[in-house]
């Protein structure tokens, strides 16, 4: 970074040993140069910001904390001179941690000043590592270079150089470059894992538990499942330590895969079928039926059930095939049972919309009671209110059946209103009245509209009360 003098400065930010005991302290090394021709003029700021859970510890007198970072001051720097500083700190945080330092010259207005502060930022990555032998080796640093956790083996010399491997973790040297000395005459062969292999022919020169990879996969043979053909991901579906790859039959089931329809499905090998559905799990093995349609749920698909909806009916005698009827009714006799017939009593209505599904002489709701094509105020509403009255019999019919009527006996009438009878709720209270209901159908068929049609007749809990709604609903039972 360039200065307020026009001094270039630059940081460095290092450790002995980039594997540190967590919560043990260590030395953050941090050196400043003045990079450029001309000297400062006045003197440098360092900051150094912490990962969490670090902490400085002694901070030097030229050092102050501020929110958690350290900010050191440094004596103005000549050209091309130095400056070092060592700030002893701890990483308690296990894994990774990241310090950064910033370095530029103290400007005549304080830090803002420095407009490429920003790019002079150096970050150092430590690992932080338990010690759980206590013998100042991070458990990190023994695993790397191939020394034994859990023991103390501070003082020890694995590879006879005259170093112990504390020594050779302080300098940040490998502890384990052992030599294998053939003769005086051959020059010494590294062997840094220990397993007999040297270096140089060792596929995993730092792990003793393999030297080969056959296939080249970045596996050694030793852990391989598969260790002539390249299989990094080690996929191995049967759990029998043959790796897929090389596996005759994946799934395990006994089958070879060459022969097995379902390779990598232990519980299937056979699709007779060619459904894509296993014969084991195939509810109709013989014939391909995909969909695995059972309508009643017997395990043995539709295809090839004979009796599809469970009613113990064979479907070629079965008069309703695909829905349970044991008792095979058929009211119309048209060889389509009732239960999946739309029109049972075959009079040309819908069931969902006839009044009467069991009666071909009702279906649609009507209040041409006597069947003469008219609707009269003084036949048919007459009819209809005496019925709701209670009338029956001749009292019911008595000079109240229309001229060219097609049913006039009591009994007919009375059956004819009995099954329109949900539709004579005329003002929609829920009950049929003849002093409401009754009253409008024949006020309406002798003309009446507006209030006078319905003044007095509706029923207290009425939910149709528009004389114009009335009016029409009653058109509606009109044919």
């Amino acid at each position: 970074t360039v200065g307020n003098s026009g001094a270039e400065l630059s940081i460095e930010l290092g450790v002995n040993n980039a594997i540190v005991i967590a919560s043990d302290r260590f030395g953050l090394n941090l050196k400043v140069t003045n990079r450029s021709q001309v000297a400062m003029r006045d003197d440098a700021i360092v900051m150094v910001y912490p990962p969490e859970s670090a902490q400085f510890v002694d901070v030097p007198d030229n050092c102050s904390l501020i929110s958690n970072n350290v900010q050191c001051r440094l004596n103005t720097l000549a050209a091309a001179d130095d400056a070092e500083l060592v700030l002893q700190v701890t990483s308690s945080q296990e894994g990774i941690n990241r310090w950064f330092a910033s370095v530029h010259e103290l400007a005549a207005d304080g830090m803002g000043d420095d407009p490429l502060l920003a790019n002079n930022v150096e970050e150092l990555r430590v690992y932080a590592s338990p010690d759980i032998d206590n013998d100042g080796l991070p458990d990190f640093y023994e695993y790397r270079n191939n020394l034994e956790v859990g023991v103390n083996d501070r003082l020890a010399d694995p590879d006879e150089d005259g170093l112990s491997n504390f020594e050779e973790y302080l300098q940040d040297s490998d502890p384990t470059d052992t030599l294998l000395v053939e003769n005086s005459e051959v020059a010494p062969i590294v062997d840094s894992d220990l397993d007999g292999v040297a270096d140089s022919l060792d596929a995993f020169p730092n792990d003793r538990l393999e030297s080969q990879d056959t296939d080249q996969d970045e596996i050694g043979d030793n852990g391989d499942n598969c260790p002539l053909i390249a299989n990094p991901q080690q996929g191995d579906l049967d759990g029998d330590a043959v790796g897929d790859l090389c596996d005759s039959d994946d799934d395990g089931d006994g089958v070879e895969d060459s022969a097995d329809a379902f390779p990598n499905d232990r519980l299937e090998s056979l699709d007779t079928d060619l459904d894509e559905i296993g014969d084991n799990g195939d509810n109709c093995p013989l014939i391909a039926n995909p969909q695995q349609g059972d309508l009643d749920g017997d395990a043995i698909g539709d295809l090839c059930d004979s009796d599809d909806d469970g009613d113990q009916i064979g479907d070629n005698g079965d008069n309703c095939p695909l829905i349970a009827n044991p008792e095979q009714d058929d009211f119309d006799q048209d060889a389509l049972g009732d239960a999946c017939d739309s029109d049972d009593d075959n009079d040309g209505v819908n069931d969902i919309d006839d009044i009467a599904p069991l009666n071909p002489s009702l279906s649609l709701a009507s209040l041409d009671i006597d069947r003469n094509g008219v609707v009269g105020p003084l036949t048919d509403g007459l009819l209809t209110i005496r019925h709701l009255f209670g009338f029956s019999g001749d009292a019911l019919i008595q000079g109240a059946v229309g001229n060219e009527a097609t049913v006039t006996l009591a009994d007919e009438i009375s059956d004819q209103l009995v099954a329109i009878e949900p539709a004579l709720d005329i003002d929609d209270d829920g009950s049929v009245g003849p002093l409401s209901d009754g009253l409008l159908i024949i006020r309406h068929r002798f003309g009446f509209t507006g209030s006078s049609l319905t003044s007095g007749a509706l029923g207290t809990n009425a939910n149709r009360t528009d004389p114009d709604e009335i009016s029409d609903y009653i058109e509606s039972l009109v044919p």
